[in-house]
Formats: structure tokens, sequence, C-alpha cells
């Protein structure tokens, strides 16, 4: 999307200090390194200050660079843009001006495009890349990348749109009561997603009735003539009376209470599952893309999107196997030796470990199922009950073994006692050298943590004995 300086100015309130108000400036980076030429480099203040990088997107020739007010003290503009070519605009904070130039953006040049906002638990990222395999042989379509999902991501998604995108599907995270509000705000998406009530972000968002509180902010901030969508559950119920607009429910235990119903009639062995949905607009069979059998509602709420975005709905089901999987999640690798890997380890919490954990259970071998598991954080007081819960999980699915790491992997084994094997370590590096030294021709082995337990280091380790990815 290419706005003119000008423009930047009049949606953020900026200062335009030095620069051509008719400039053109087309996408924005909150990183030097990606800053692309002709760009907008925004100087946020995170971990680290990006004021401190203002040399280094000048010299990528980015167009224009956004700036505290409160830095401008310490910024010697020639310095930074010896050239005299790059447009500075300040502002009293850039995270919030990036915000405001965002949703100028999406009323002044996206107002015909559908825009899916996408919440939950679980499965944000898995459902927002089933919604593109179902829109995108009928509709352009523009998405964030991998989880690109907060204050300074959903902004950034949709300043990357293209003017005619007829479908934006952007993933809201929230770590903090008015989140997904605020990114509302910015996107004022027409229909609405929500996924699961889970415990992920638990320690923050005050157990699973605060994560409903939060997640229902999505369907609040739909219009009238706006959809919510969302599966069954505890909490169904209170999430539709959020919303003012019609609500479909996705249900796979019984047609009664939803209007849309779908079911798992295989799982191949690529642990792909074939699935039957049944809807308002008809009923078709395909295959997901996506592994793991818990990704049928996932599929069934993309296929939804896509019929209320304009998609014909045999169309949107058959797109549901050109979707694409993020990195790092139910990646299913073969490796030189003969076992398989199933590296899920882009991040962890109870909803998503048990599904993991189900498909390593379904998962086809002639060896043995072998989970390394880690800790799943932010869980708050409910920590260690829902590790050791997970630990029952692994022996009610009949795993064979077990690595478990860290402090709340030691919960886990505690309650993971009946498998035939289970081994306790503190860190990643130690897994890495057990699962070299146990792992046989014929397992299958699942990998799976929070981030910060750095177990998605597991599979790329092996890296001269991994072949491709199992197709």
């Amino acid at each position: 999307m290419k706005l003119r300086v000008e423009e930047l100015v009049a949606a953020s309130g900026a200062e335009l200090l030095v620069g051509d108000p008719l400039t053109l400036v087309e996408g924005f980076a909150n990183d030097s390194r990606t800053a692309a030429v002709g760009s907008c480099f925004v100087a946020l203040r995170s971990e680290r200050d990006g004021h401190a990088f203002l040399r280094d997107a000048c010299d990528h020739r980015v167009a224009a660079v956004l700036i505290d007010a409160a830095a401008l003290p310490t910024v010697n503009i020639a310095a930074v843009d010896p050239r005299g070519s790059t447009a500075v605009l300040v502002v009293p904070d850039t995270l919030t001006a990036m915000g405001h130039i965002a949703a100028y953006a999406r009323r002044s040049y996206l107002d015909g495009a559908v825009v899916v906002g996408i919440t939950g638990s679980t499965g944000k990222t898995s459902t927002k890349d089933l919604v593109v395999g179902a829109v995108q042989n009928s509709r352009r379509v523009h998405a964030n990348v991998a989880s690109f999902n907060n204050e300074i991501g959903l902004p950034t998604t949709v300043l990357s749109a293209s003017p005619d995108t007829e479908v934006l599907v952007l993933e809201m995270g929230a770590r903090f009561a008015g989140n997904i509000s605020d990114l509302c705000e910015i996107a004022s998406p027409s229909i609405g997603v929500i996924t699961n009530i889970g415990m992920a972000h638990a320690e923050h968002l005050g157990g699973p009735e605060g994560i409903a509180a939060v997640k229902g902010e999505l369907f609040a901030a739909l219009p009238k003539n706006g959809t919510a969508i969302c599966g069954e559950g505890p909490f169904a119920q209170a999430l539709a009376h959020r919303a003012k607009c019609d609500v479909l429910t996705v249900s796979e235990t019984t047609w009664d209470s939803a209007e849309v119903f779908v079911e798992v009639l295989g799982i191949d062995a690529g642990l792909r599952p074939t699935i039957r949905i049944a809807s308002p607009w008809g009923t078709a069979t395909g295959v997901v893309a996506l592994r793991g059998a818990h990704q049928a509602v996932n599929a069934a709420m993309a296929v939804c999107v896509a019929a209320l975005g304009g998609c014909a709905f045999d169309d949107a089901v058959a797109g549901l196997a050109d979707a694409s999987a993020a990195q790092w999640r139910m990646e299913l690798l073969t490796t030189a030796t003969g076992y398989t890997i199933i590296n899920d380890a882009y991040n962890a919490n109870p909803t998503s470990m048990a599904a993991a954990i189900h498909a390593l259970a379904a998962a086809s071998t002639t060896g043995r199922r072998v989970a390394v598991l880690g800790a799943m954080r932010e869980l708050g007081e409910r920590s260690e009950p829902e590790h050791r819960r997970i630990g029952g999980l692994l022996q009610d699915a009949k795993i064979d073994a077990a690595i478990c790491v860290g402090v709340e992997g030691q919960w886990i084994a505690n309650s993971a006692a009946g498998l035939t094997t289970v081994l306790c370590v503190e860190t990643a590096v130690e897994a890495q050298r057990i699962l070299q030294e146990f792992a046989e021709p014929g397992d299958v082995v699942l990998i799976k943590a929070s981030r910060a337990v750095g177990l998605e280091a597991l599979a790329g380790a092996f890296g001269e004995t991994l072949a491709v990815e199992v197709t």
C-alpha cells in the first residue's frame, strides 16, 4: 500500500520535521535490517530502542522515518540522513502513531474488503492459514505472516495489504484485557472468529473466565451486519451474547447444537484429516493440509469465513488442501536414520499439548511413540496441575516413552510413571543428546513446549540427518 507523507501526518498528528509531504511511502518496518527502499521505518522502543538504528534504516533508502518526540533532542538528523532524502515525522509515541496510520489505511483504502479477525487460546495461526487456503483460489487475500498478531504485527499487516485486497485476514493475540478491543479499533473487522477458550496466558488474563472476557472483545466489536463464528464449549453462549450480529457455532459432536457440523472421516499417513462439513451452504468432503484431527473445527471455521466472503462452498472446502502451515507447527519430518519427528515446538498450552499428544497417538509407526515435552508457560497457579494432567494424558494415549525437560517436565513425568520409559533432563541440550541416543528406526517423536524452553532447536539439530518433510 502506498501512502503520501501528508497522509501519515494527517492520520497520526505528526510534525513533518524534514521532507516533502507528497513523498510516497510503501510498506512499514520496525527492524532496520528489513526496511525496504521507499518504506517507512518506525523507531519503536522495546527490548532495543529503534532510534539507535535510524542511520541503518536511512542507509536502506527508506522514504520516511517515524520517531518519538522524546528522542528528538538526541537525534542528529543531518548525521542520520546525510543525503537529506528521508522525510522525518515526529510523534508523541511511535507505536500509537502506527496504529492510527493503519486505521486510516483500513478506512480509506480497504473499505471494500472483508476484514476477518481471528482470536482464541489456540489455533489462531492455523485457522488463519486455513482461511487463506479456502479463499485464495477465489478472492485476492492478504494475511499476517507467521503469528504477527499484536499491536505491532496487526498494523504492519494492514499497511502491507494491497488496496485491491478482497479478504484481509488478521490474527489478534492478547496478553491483557483490552488488547483485542485496541486491535479491533484499528482493523474494524466484519467477521470475527474465536477458535476456543483454553488456558493460554491464563496467568495474565485471570483463568478461563478472564480469557473468555478478553477474547469476547472481538465479538463485541463486530458491526450489526457482521458475523461471529465460534466453536462449542462452556463459554460459547456467553461469547455469543457479546455479539450484536449473527452467530455461527461450529460443532464436532452434535448437529443439534450448531449451525455447522464437522466430522473427521479418517487420518492419512501424513496425519492429515479428511473431513465432512455440513453447513447452511451445503455439505462437502475434503482433505485438510494441516496435520492433526484437531484441525477439523479450525477448517470448518475457515470454510465459513470463505463462504461469508463470497467464495463458493465447494471451492472453499477443496481449498483446505492448499493451505500452508506455519513453521514449527506439526511439521512432519523423516530422518535418514529411519525415525520421524513431529515438530510442534512453536509454543504450547494445555489445549495444544493435548492435541499434539493425540496426533502422536494416531501416527502410524513400526516403532515407538516418543514425546519430548517441556514447560507450558504463563499458566500461573494452574501450572503444576495442568502439567500433571498432561502426564496422565500420555498414559491414557498409550505413548511409549517420554523425555521431559525442566521443573515442569518433572511434573509431567511424575504423572506419566506408567509409560515404558520416562526420562527427565534439565535443558533442551540434554534432551537433544538423550533423543539422539534413544531414538530408533521406526519411532515417531513429538517435540513440544513453550518457546522459552528452546525445544524447536532439537529438530534443527538433526541437520544432516533430516530428509524432506513428509508429503
